[in-house]
């Protein structure tokens, strides 16, 4: 393997295997061979692109403490299947909650490789910041736009708002209006399959992270101060997620109007 970097037909393979089962017994079973085949060698392609962006002078960090666990949380989504179809992981910035502020997103599936570019794994204040900070620089961020789009890489979003966020309703005619009703507004482009094939991913991520650099830091200068979510935390491949704690009942005292668990109970007449 070139650099450790290479995914080959038996990595592909072993990921539209994942995704025709999308089973934990699956996984646990050929966890061994999708580790050396997909999910190192796709760490070694962060660590490496992630180097390459600092020859640059932009300091993220990138590599297998950036990967997201692949093993999914069902606790809000029970009928989900137990583990994704794909490999994620991030460049960020070092000591910053992974992929949150000014990170460039990569994942890996049976058909090649996404990148995306921004802040994300926002919540309502960040998004409000975001959308904020949008209105106040109208000319810079149409200049953004138009230089994503000529660099490949233009702003979309997996979700939108129909009705629009009701503080931002006086810009949703105007051309700003697509980009305010995105839920994470992210410059997005793919990477070919042959480019994992041949070891070459890590310089593609290279030149897209070169791209979106002044999108991203735009998106990052508008979260400063504003709290984000936590970091979702690496889990190795043959690991159990956790479940949600159990609940417990606390027994209620005598003449307290409590029912043990729940609300107060109405008072006695």
């Amino acid at each position: 393997m070139a650099n450790g970097t290479q995914i080959g037909r038996a990595g592909f393979r072993l990921l539209a295997e994942l995704r025709r089962e999308s089973s934990g017994a699956w996984l646990r079973e050929n966890a061994e061979a999708f580790e050396a085949r997909v999910r190192t060698p796709f760490a070694n392609t962060l660590e490496r692109a992630a180097a390459g962006v600092r020859a640059e002078g932009e300091n993220l960090a990138g590599g297998r403490q950036t990967l997201f666990r692949i093993w999914r949380d069902r606790r809000f989504r029970p009928n989900a299947p137990p583990v994704h179809a794909h490999v994620e992981g991030v460049l960020a910035r070092p000591g910053e909650r992974v992929g949150a502020r000014g990170a460039v997103s990569v994942r890996l599936d049976t058909d090649g490789g996404t990148l995306r570019a921004g802040s994300f794994l926002l919540d309502a204040r960040g998004r409000e910041a975001l959308r904020a900070a949008i209105v106040a620089s109208e000319p810079r961020v149409h200049d953004l736009l138009r230089a994503l789009k000529r660099a490949g890489a233009p702003v979309t979003a997996t979700s939108t708002l129909e009705r629009g966020p009701r503080r931002f309703h006086a810009w949703l005619d105007t051309p700003l209006g697509f980009l305010l009703r995105m839920q994470d507004p992210m410059a997005t482009a793919r990477i070919p399959k042959r480019a994992f094939s041949d070891g070459s991913a890590a310089d593609v991520i290279v030149g897209f992270a070169r791209a979106t650099a002044d999108w991203r830091a735009f998106t990052a200068a508008a979260l400063e101060g504003v709290p984000v979510r936590g970091a979702m935390r690496r889990q190795p491949a043959t690991a159990r997620p956790a479940g949600p704690p159990k609940p417990t009942r606390r027994r209620a005292r005598a003449g307290s109007g409590r029912i043990p668990g729940g609300r107060s109970s109405a008072r006695a007449r």
